[in-house]
């Protein structure tokens, strides 16, 4: 028994006709009552029963449509799907904390209406995550936090964004117009996450300065490094175009006297598979509406 089969015992049943049946399916009455004898023989029941006024489906007919029913319009809706995805593409992007708000909702929006063929799965992600998704295959391009020093990933700049300090305005710095890290020995620190590359940054600074803070909170998100600071209790890091998103009161955003002392951020993929047309394209579309609505 197949597919054939199935759809022509349907026809059968639901027209309460051979005749009919084979008219729909554009085959001879003879054919499709050998058809149908073929799957009684099968199954080792009877499925229709002839009289006078035409045919007349069994108990056995009316189970074995309830569920062949099922799987036929299953087939045919699974048909559908597998034909979407023939035109359709999928595209894997992973982003570092803070990109998503950056670019901001009304991006992937635009990006969508504009690309309908494309199936755009994001979600943010620390940059260890990322290294390691990127490595196993498990995204097709990312958006990660540098500096990215692995040669099995390649790299392309996409923004460089001014690192700044949140300090409480009670602070004995906060009336400072430019922090240097020297300013920051012996102070108590709030910064993002060790999981991002721009921690490694922050500390490299730091040493190269003989700067030692007495110590270091860490956090997954900005909002808590201003929420230290507001609090009075350290001076929390942050990235100039993500303060406007954190209103808290009593903190003044400081930046610091080195204008390369920023958060830089690349799109990367793996070095041996090079990005495909999708991919290509998205990264030029996110160049675009960078460069549009960066300000």
């Amino acid at each position: 028994m197949n597919i054939s089969d199935i759809k022509a015992f349907l026809t059968v049943y639901e027209n309460k006709s051979f005749n009919q049946a084979a008219k729909e399916l554009f085959i001879s009455p003879q054919g499709l009552t050998k058809t149908i004898q073929r799957i009684e023989k099968e199954l080792s029941t009877f499925l229709f029963i002839r009289n006078a006024h035409g045919i007349i489906a069994t108990p056995e007919a009316d189970l074995f449509y309830l569920r062949m029913r099922s799987l036929i319009d299953s087939y045919s809706e699974t048909l559908l799907d597998l034909q979407k995805v023939n035109f359709s593409h999928l595209l894997r992007v992973k982003l570092t904390p803070g990109i998503l708000s950056y670019l901001s909702l009304n991006f992937l929006e635009s990006y969508k209406a504009s690309h309908d063929n494309v199936e755009l799965i994001v979600d943010e992600c620390s940059d260890t995550i990322i290294h390691r998704k990127l490595l196993a295959k498990e995204c097709d391009l990312a958006i990660m936090s540098g500096p990215i020093k692995d040669d099995r990933i390649s790299t392309s700049i996409f923004s460089r964004i001014p690192i700044v300090a949140v300090v409480n305005k009670n602070h004995p710095l906060a009336n400072r117009s430019a922090l240097t890290f020297n300013d920051l020995n012996g102070e108590k620190l709030a910064l993002i996450s060790h999981r991002s590359n721009t921690y490694k940054q922050f500390i490299r600074r730091l040493s190269s300065a003989n700067a030692r803070p007495s110590v270091i909170y860490e956090a997954d998100q900005l909002q808590h490094n201003h929420q230290r600071a507001q609090e009075n209790s350290c001076i929390g890091q942050s990235f100039l175009s993500e303060v406007s998103f954190f209103n808290f009161p009593d903190t003044v955003i400081i930046p610091f006297d080195d204008p390369s002392f920023t958060w830089n951020t690349y799109f990367c993929w793996r070095s041996d598979s090079p990005l495909n047309d999708i991919a290509m394209e998205f990264k030029r579309y996110a160049y675009e509406w960078h460069k549009i609505h960066k300000e």
